[in-house]
């Protein structure tokens, strides 16, 4: 679920229009199982493990759950990062459980923030691979776009680092993110925020690669990242990324954050640390890094050499 950027001003987004009230805007379908939806504002939480302050300004969830919105049953929120919420819901249509992602700014979205959501929502759906989680609907209810996606029930990859330490097993899991991200730019589409956190774990073990928010559009998007922005996460920047060289991101970036995240399955321990984001700037700029030899000395050479040289 990728996620990154800060709030403008800290401020509570505006909940309701002139005229309208909340529950105008929200499902209000009379059942005695299902209260009326509502938006509440909620503060900003700690930053996540993948170093994420969701956005003050944007926050919100609905309350109390489960609650209906449209022909979908939201049952519980069980992610949220920069752009979006995603909720655990069931289409009530075809009887199945599925993931929901939300705009987090609501019915009253920041224009740019609804052009990079229905990017993001075009992104992913336009790939069709065993390891890219599936796209079901992109819409709008009462004014809040959505997606719906495949619910993936184990969570992401870095809840479950521990179960990929074998360097083996490691390497078979990278091999699958990475043919997924390579189907990805063979489709012009570049992910730009590749993370554990990215990537899913399905019943199998299988890597799904989530979470397009900051996708590039080979072809288009020109005017929707400006040069000196950060685009992606600190820890698993390329270098270009970490100068803000917008122009140069390209397919690299991608395999990049792979390497990032393999040294971190080898290690236990991200490459590039420090106690402030422009200090994990310049390490990355500088190569500033040991090799996972130093720090686990029994990983296959051929492996190291391969990683290092991503």
């Amino acid at each position: 679920m990728s996620p990154d950027r800060s709030s403008p001003n800290g401020e509570p987004i505006a909940l309701a229009a002139p005229g309208k009230s909340k529950e105008d805007l929200l499902s209000t379908r009379p059942s005695p199982a299902y209260p009326a939806s509502s938006v509440v504002p909620v503060a900003p939480g700690p930053q996540d493990a993948q170093g994420t302050t969701p956005s003050a300004s944007a926050t919100f969830h609905f309350g109390p759950l489960p609650t209906l919105f449209g022909s979908y049953e939201l049952l519980e929120e069980v992610a949220h990062g920069g752009m979006g919420v995603v909720y655990k819901a069931r289409d009530l249509n075809l009887g199945r459980t599925i993931a929901l992602k939300m705009l987090r700014g609501g019915a009253f979205p920041h224009p740019e923030d609804l052009q990079r959501f229905q990017r993001e929502a075009r992104a992913a759906a336009k790939l069709q691979h065993p390891n890219i989680v599936p796209i079901h609907e992109i819409s709008q209810y009462q004014s809040y776009a959505y997606y719906t996606m495949a619910f993936v029930a184990r969570g992401n990859l870095y809840q479950h680092m521990a179960e990929y330490r074998d360097p083996r097993a490691a390497a078979r899991l990278m091999a699958k993110v990475a043919a997924a991200v390579h189907y990805a730019h063979e489709q012009g589409i570049l992910h730009r925020d590749m993370k554990p956190g990215n990537i899913l774990i399905d019943e199998r073990g299988d890597p799904l690669v989530a979470d397009f928010g900051l996708a590039k559009f080979l072809a288009s998007d020109a005017n929707l990242t400006r040069s000196g922005d950060m685009v992606g996460t600190p820890a698993y920047m390329a270098p270009e990324q970490a100068a803000g060289q917008t122009s140069r991101i390209s397919g690299q970036s991608d395999v990049w954050a792979l390497g990032v995240i393999l040294y971190e399955l080898l290690t236990g321990t991200r490459p590039f640390q420090a106690e402030t984001t422009e200090a994990i700037y310049e390490h990355i700029r500088d190569d500033v890094t040991r090799s996972p030899a130093q720090l686990r000395p029994e990983p296959p050479a051929v492996l190291e050499t391969n990683h290092l040289q991503s």
